[in-house]
C-alpha cells in the first residue's frame, strides 16, 4: 500500500497539468524539430504572399493592438510626439491551417515570405524597427490559420496644437492607421475587443501628463475608394510648475520692485531712472525667453497676456516718474499756487455774493502771479451770477498763466500716493481674475474613454 501512494498522486498530478494545459489554450505537446520544419514547408507550398487571404472574395478583418511603453518627448516647437510601443495585428489565413495541435511561434524572417497587412500610420514623421541584436518581430501561427505579428516600433508623429492657453492648454494627439494598398473591399481594421491599448501608468513626462486615452472607427473616402481606418487620441496635461518657478514669479516679483521708486524720493533722479529702465528691461527680456520654445504663433497665448501686462506695470511706473518730474518744475507749482489763490478767493466770494446782495455792490479781486523775472498782474470781477472764479481767471488778460491753469490738476504729491495704492490693488486684481480664468473655466476636460491606472 505504501509504495502505490505516491504513484496515484503522480497520475493525479499528469491529470491537472494536461486538464490545466487544455485551459489555457497552449499545447503542451513537444513536437519535434523535424516535424515542424515539414509543417512549415506544407504550408508554403503554393503558398503565393502577393495575395491577400480571401482574394477575390470577402474582406479580411484586422484586428489591433497596442502597447505602449513610452512617450515623449513632445515638441511644440515642431508640432510633433514620440513613442514606443509593440504593435500587434490579427487576421486569420485559411490557407494556413493544419491539423496538428501546436502553435507555432517564428521570427520575422517567417514573416517574409508570408502575407502581412500593409498598414502605415497617415500621421508619421518618422519611425524605425528595434534590431538589436535583430529585428524584434514575434510571428505566432495558431492551427486555424489565425496569425499574430507583433513588432516593436519607435514613432514620431504629427499633432496639430492649439496653444492659446498655453501653458493652461490639454492636447489632443491623433494617431490615425489605415491599409496603404486595400480599401474596405479586401481588409476592416478593427480595435481588439480585449485590451485595445494599454499605455504604462509608469510613464513620466517633464511638462506633461498623459491622462487618458480614447479609441475610434472610421471609413476614409479618398478618390481611389473607401479605407478602413483605427484612430486613437492621446489627452496630454500640461504641468505648469515649470512656468510657475520660471516665468511667472519672476515676472510678478519685477513688478513689485518697480514700484519701489515710488517711495524714492522725487530728487533722486538717477535711483528712480536706473530703477524703472532696469525692470523694463528685465520684463523685455522674460517676454522673450517665455516662447523660445515655441513656434512663431499667430495669435496670443494665456502667457503672453499675463506678461503683456506686466510689461505695462513696470512701463507705467517710469512713465509715472517722468509726469512726477514733468509737473513738479517751478512753473507748474506757480500754477497750483495760483489755483489755490482762486479756490480761496471763490469761498471770499460766497460772503462777497451775500454782501453784494444786501449792499448792491459787487467785488473785485486781484491776482498777481510771479512767471521768471515778469510780474503779471490781472484783475478779475466778480460778478453776482459768477460760480466760479477759476472759469474768470482764464479768460482774463493773463495770457501767460491761462495755459498753465487748464494743464493744472496734477498734484505730484498726490498722484504718487495715489499710485502707492492703485498700482498693487489693480495687479492683485488682474492677478486674481487671470488664474481664476484659466485654470477653472478657459477650458474643459475632454472625453476621455480610457484612463491611465
Amino acid at each position: 500500500m505504501k509504495g502505490t501512494i505516491p504513484f496515484v498522486f503522480l497520475i493525479q498530478c499528469l491529470i491537472i497539468f494536461h486538464y490545466c494545459g487544455e485551459i489555457s489554450g497552449e499545447s503542451t505537446t513537444i513536437v519535434p524539430a523535424e516535424n515542424v520544419t515539414i509543417l512549415l514547408d506544407s504550408l508554403l507550398e503554393g503558398y503565393d504572399k502577393r495575395l491577400r487571404p480571401n482574394y477575390g472574395g470577402q474582406s479580411i478583418d484586422i484586428d489591433v493592438s497596442m502597447l505602449i511603453y513610452s512617450f515623449g518627448p513632445i515638441t511644440e516647437s515642431k508640432m510633433e510626439y514620440t513613442m514606443d510601443m509593440y504593435f500587434r495585428q490579427e487576421w486569420l489565413d485559411p490557407r494556413l491551417t493544419f491539423n496538428q495541435d501546436v502553435v507555432l511561434y517564428l521570427t520575422s524572417e517567417m514573416s517574409s515570405r508570408l502575407w502581412v497587412p500593409d498598414t502605415y500610420f497617415i500621421n508619421e514623421k518618422a519611425a524605425k524597427y528595434h534590431e538589436i541584436t535583430s529585428k524584434n518581430s514575434l510571428l505566432r501561427i495558431s492551427r486555424d490559420g489565425k496569425l499574430l505579428y507583433s513588432t516593436r516600433l519607435t514613432m514620431t508623429a504629427s499633432c496639430s496644437m492649439d496653444l492659446k492657453l498655453f501653458p493652461f492648454d490639454k492636447q489632443n494627439c491623433k494617431l490615425t492607421l489605415e491599409s496603404y494598398a486595400y480599401n474596405t473591399i479586401g481588409v476592416h481594421y478593427y480595435w481588439l475587443k480585449n485590451g485595445a491599448v494599454w499605455i504604462d501608468p509608469e510613464i513620466s513626462l517633464p511638462q506633461f501628463e498623459v491622462q487618458g486615452y480614447s479609441i475610434d472607427v472610421n471609413t476614409a473616402t479618398y478618390y481611389v475608394g473607401n479605407y478602413s481606418q483605427l484612430i486613437i487620441n492621446f489627452y496630454l496635461g500640461r504641468q505648469i510648475s515649470y512656468y510657475v518657478i520660471q516665468t511667472y514669479i519672476p515676472s510678478s516679483i519685477i513688478v513689485v520692485v518697480s514700484w519701489v521708486s515710488f517711495w524714492i524720493p522725487r530728487k533722486a533722479t538717477p535711483a528712480r531712472v536706473a530703477l524703472g529702465v532696469t525692470t523694463v528691461l528685465t520684463m523685455t527680456t522674460i517676454m522673450g525667453n517665455a516662447g523660445s520654445s515655441l513656434p512663431k504663433l499667430s495669435y496670443m497665448k494665456a502667457i503672453d497676456i499675463f506678461l503683456g501686462v506686466c510689461h505695462i506695470y513696470v512701463f507705467a511706473a517710469l512713465v509715472e516718474f517722468a509726469l512726477i518730474s514733468f509737473y513738479d518744475s517751478p512753473s507748474f507749482e506757480q500754477a497750483r499756487q495760483l489755483v489755490k489763490e482762486a479756490r480761496s478767493t471763490k469761498e471770499d466770494e460766497g460772503e462777497m455774493h451775500q454782501r453784494g446782495q444786501s449792499n448792491g455792490t459787487n467785488g473785485d479781486v486781484r491776482i498777481t502771479v510771479a512767471d521768471g523775472e515778469d510780474v503779471i498782474e490781472g484783475e478779475v470781477t466778480v460778478h453776482d451770477s459768477d460760480e466760479n472764479i477759476l472759469q474768470q481767471c482764464i479768460c482774463s488778460s493773463i495770457t501767460k498763466c491761462k495755459q498753465k491753469l487748464t494743464e493744472t490738476g496734477f498734484e505730484p504729491d498726490s498722484t504718487e500716493h495715489k499710485a502707492r495704492v492703485l498700482f498693487p490693488l489693480t495687479f492683485v486684481i488682474f492677478q486674481a481674475v487671470y488664474w481664476i480664468y484659466f485654470l477653472f473655466i478657459a477650458h474643459s476636460s475632454p472625453d476621455v474613454a480610457g484612463i491611465l491606472s
